[in-house]
Formats: structure tokens, C-alpha cells, sequence
């Protein structure tokens, strides 16, 4: 047999030297992958820590210009939780809001995260765990005539063991208030009190609503600086002359002082004094024009009282104390008949007269004093004294037909005879009347020592009473609380 032998070429096989080449290639292919994909996987990983930090910093910043933008009041910033403690790395902000649930309102930080408190509410986290804060500064800057602002600064770190992942990002914004302010607490100045202001002559406010006090500045002159301007106001302390003064845009005048006066004056129940010392004097005068004009008390009712005690006057005008005229200049007057007129009274808007003499024409009329109507006497006897009181004229006569010697009229036009109590001797003669305290009051010149005074409630229905004295008693009047007599060659008599 012959055997076959298959002969191997050695161009067929690697060589140890090319198997060696090869690996070498291979090794340093993969090493060059291998980095290449840990370089992009750090890149990658680079780019989501920066990309966390920087919506971590946004939403800090919008959060921050958000709520100080609905601030009433940027109150203050400090260091921590200390509100006296200068802001230094980790800050703080107290802002004052309008809606009460929310204030005060404060942002703070801390190294290990930035939080927000509003009102009563759970404080809450503004940043995640995923980030470290570094630093977050508030600055607060004061605009006058304007807004304050706020400036921050802040800086916040990726939260990782890995150096090569600690991306640290820093941000600086400002941001102003645009709402209105309240306050809930004292509004003050600086220690430099006497040059603040609100507002100023062309940057004005446009209404104040206080509830309660208004504090005026106070001078013992006129203040011209600062200059003033029209309707500028302080109060003059001066001792005996207070008063609020006004500035016109000319000169300085007492509020109250200009004239006319286009609105009633509605004192109610208080005092209108011309001034609080003992030589002040009111003048009430209807124009300061020489033409003058009328001044009228009480036009629509009520009464007039001159004088201590007439707090409650009983009749149109009721005076406690002398009524002195000084008239100087008179005019003569037509009467309705040319007889002997012996008394005149005024009342319920009519002056009204009686005489002693005439027939049928005892009494008269005026509405003015000037022009005069005469009027049937309830009897032609001697009619001497007359006055109203009660809404009730009423005249007593010093002779007539028996006990009727007094007339009333709630008119002054239409008379009723009446009768007066009987004397003990001789009919009296009636010469003086007065009305006070809801009472009228005779005297009479004649009579016995205990029957020269009668009284009535209406004029109407008389009463006997004790005279002083059995005198000739010719007038009486009331004043002060007293009826006083008066009568020949005595002294006078009073009653209570």
C-alpha cells in the first residue's frame, strides 16, 4: 500500500507576530469605544444636574417676583429666622399682603433648601432635595415717590457625591411691588421727623379716609416754610385766640372766618361762642354791606331767650336782664283814632293797643307798628295795661260796669269781656299786667290792703291774692324768675 501524506503550507496560518498586531488593534478599538462612551455618559449626566439647578433657580426667582409683586408691603429682610439680624447668606424676606390668610407672607432659606410660609399655613419647600443651596441674598431698595424693590441673589449646587457632578449655578433679578400698600401696624418716619412727606405739590393723592383723629401741625404764626399752598392747614395754638387756619393760595385766614356763608349753620344744642374769653364778642350781622340785610331768630317756630335761665324760653322772646334802647331816630305814626292810647303789646305777630278813652275804638292793630286798624274793645271803659302770653292778649281796665274789667282775645282783634274776683270795698282799678311762668298777674291802684293782687292761667278765670301792702300799685312785670311791682312813693314789691 502507499500511503499519502497531505504536505500543510505555512501561508495558511496567523503568525505570532500577526496574532499579536491583532490583538493589540482590538484593545485599543475597545479602550477607545469604552471612553467614548464614558465621556458622553458624564456629559450627559452634566447636563441634567445643570439642567435641574437651573429650573430649581427660575422657580425660586418667579416665586420670589410673584409674591412680592401682590405685596402690599416689602416689611423687611434679615438674616434666618432672626428679623433683626443684618441679611448676610441666607436670607430671609417678610412681605404684608392684602388677603389676610396669606399674611405675612416669608421666604427663607437654609443650606439645605429655600421655604415659603403664608399666614397660619404649613410652611412649604420651594426647592427639591436634588439641590443644596449655597447662598440667597435679598437686598431691599427704597424708591421715593415710588415702589420698593427687591435684589436677589442666589446660588444653588446639584446634589451629588460624584465632584464631577456638583454643577453650581448663581442667578441675580430684581423685582418691584405694583399693588397698593396696607398696613397693619404704625406707619412712621425716620428719626428725621420734620422732612418726611406724603406726596408732594405735583405727585398728589386723591382721597385719605381716617376713621378716627386727624393731627394737625401746630404753630403760634402763620408758616410760610415749607411755602404753603392753597388749602394747606394747621392749627394756630395761640393762648385765647385757637383756631384752624387755611391757607387761600394768598394768605393765611381762620377756617370759618370767610364770607358768605353759602349753608346753614347747624349748631344743635351747642353754644356759638364769638370767643372763649371773657372780652370775646359774637357779632351776628346780615351783610357787611352798608345796605344791611334782615337777621331772623327762629323763622319756622320756637322761641328766643336772652340771658341766664332761658334755657327754655316760654314765649318768643324772653329776656332775664334790662332791655336798654338806644334809638335815636323816631318816626311819627298814624293811629286808628285820634284818643287817649295808654298801653301797647306785641304778640303772636301783631302789635296790639288799648286806650282809656273812645267809642267803640278802644284797641288797634298793626301787623308792622306802622300802619294800625282799629278794633271794638269787648267794652268802652278804661282799658290801662295790656300783654300777651299763653297765645292769650289780654287787657285790664281801671273802671267798668261792676267785676268785669279785664278782655281777652287770642286775636288781638276779637274781644271777650271777662270778670275779676270782687274787692271787699271799692272795685279796683286795674293798671298793670304781666305774663311769666305760665301765669298772668294784675296789680290795681285801688283796693283794700289784701286785695291788690289777682292772678289767672289763661286770663280767663281770676284768683283773689295778698298784696304786699295796701299801695298803689301801677306796673308789673316778670323777669329772672320774679314778678316785680311797682307803685307811688314805695319800694317795689316782689313775688316768686
Amino acid at each position: 500500500m502507499f500511503e499519502t501524506k497531505r504536505k500543510i503550507s505555512p501561508a495558511s496560518a496567523f503568525t505570532l507576530v500577526e496574532l499579536l498586531i491583532y490583538v493589540a488593534i482590538f484593545a485599543v478599538t475597545s479602550g477607545t469605544l469604552t471612553a467614548i462612551l464614558l465621556t458622553t455618559t458624564r456629559i450627559q449626566n452634566n447636563e441634567v444636574a445643570g439642567i435641574q439647578v437651573t429650573q430649581e433657580l427660575n422657580l425660586v426667582l418667579e416665586t420670589t417676583q410673584r409674591l412680592v409683586r401682590d405685596a402690599s408691603l416689602i416689611e423687611k429682610v434679615y438674616e434666618g429666622v432672626t428679623e433683626t439680624a443684618p441679611c448676610t447668606t441666607f436670607c430671609s424676606v417678610k412681605l404684608r399682603m392684602q388677603n389676610t390668610a396669606l399674611d405675612p407672607t416669608v421666604i427663607r432659606s437654609t443650606a439645605t433648601a429655600i421655604y415659603l410660609k403664608q399666614g397660619v399655613n404649613p410652611e412649604t419647600t420651594i426647592t427639591s432635595n436634588r439641590v443644596i443651596v449655597n447662598s440667597l441674598n435679598f437686598t431691599k431698595f427704597d424708591i421715593i415717590g415710588g415702589h420698593a424693590t427687591i435684589q436677589i441673589d442666589a446660588s444653588l449646587t446639584y446634589n451629588s457625591t460624584n465632584p464631577q457632578l456638583a454643577i453650581t449655578k448663581t442667578l441675580r433679578s430684581a423685582v418691584g411691588r405694583v399693588s397698593a400698600a396696607t398696613f397693619d401696624s404704625d406707619l412712621l418716619p425716620d428719626a428725621t421727623t420734620s422732612n418726611r412727606n406724603i406726596g408732594a405739590a405735583t405727585n398728589l393723592w386723591q382721597n385719605l379716609s381716617i376713621s378716627k383723629l386727624f393731627n394737625l401741625g401746630t404753630n403760634t404764626t402763620d408758616i410760610l416754610s415749607p411755602a404753603p399752598t392753597a388749602g394747606s392747614l394747621y392749627y394756630n395754638t395761640t393762648t385765647g385766640n385757637e383756631r384752624l387756619r387755611v391757607y387761600n393760595g394768598a394768605t393765611w385766614k381762620d377756617i370759618g372766618s370767610q364770607t358768605p356763608w353759602t349753608q346753614p349753620v347747624n349748631a344743635k344744642n351747642n353754644a356759638l361762642f364769638g370767643n372763649d374769653i371773657a372780652s370775646g364778642t359774637l357779632t351776628l350781622d346780615s351783610t357787611s354791606d352798608v345796605t344791611k340785610g334782615n337777621i331772623i331768630l327762629n323763622p319756622t317756630g320756637g322761641n328766643v331767650g336772652i340771658g341766664t335761665g332761658t334755657n327754655t324760653p316760654g314765649e318768643k322772646l324772653e329776656v332775664i336782664g334790662n332791655i336798654i334802647s338806644k334809638g335815636t331816630s323816631w318816626t311819627s305814626r298814624t293811629s286808628a283814632a285820634d284818643i287817649s292810647w295808654r298801653a301797647v303789646t306785641y304778640g303772636n305777630g301783631l302789635f296790639v293797643a288799648t286806650a282809656k278813652t273812645g267809642v267803640g275804638n278802644r284797641v288797634m292793630t298793626s301787623p308792622d307798628g306802622i300802619t294800625w286798624t282799629s278794633r271794638t274793645s269787648a267794652a268802652d271803659i278804661e282799658w290801662q295795661s295790656i300783654t300777651y302770653g299763653g297765645g292769650m292778649f289780654v287787657a285790664m281796665a281801671a273802671t267798668g260796669a261792676g267785676e268785669s274789667r279785664a278782655m281777652t282775645s287770642p286775636d288781638g282783634i276779637n274781644w271777650t269781656l271777662r270778670t275779676t274776683p270782687p274787692d271787699t270795698g271799692a272795685l279796683n282799678d286795674w293798671n298793670g299786667i304781666a305774663y311769666g311762668n305760665g301765669l298772668f298777674v294784675a296789680v290795681s291802684t285801688t283796693g283794700t290792703a289784701t286785695d291788690r293782687v289777682i292772678t289767672s292761667p289763661d286770663g280767663i278765670n281770676w284768683t283773689q291774692r295778698v298784696s304786699a301792702a295796701g299801695n298803689d300799685w301801677h306796673e308789673v312785670t316778670y323777669g329772672n324768675g320774679l314778678f316785680v311791682a311797682t307803685g307811688n312813693n314805695i319800694a317795689a314789691a316782689t313775688v316768686s
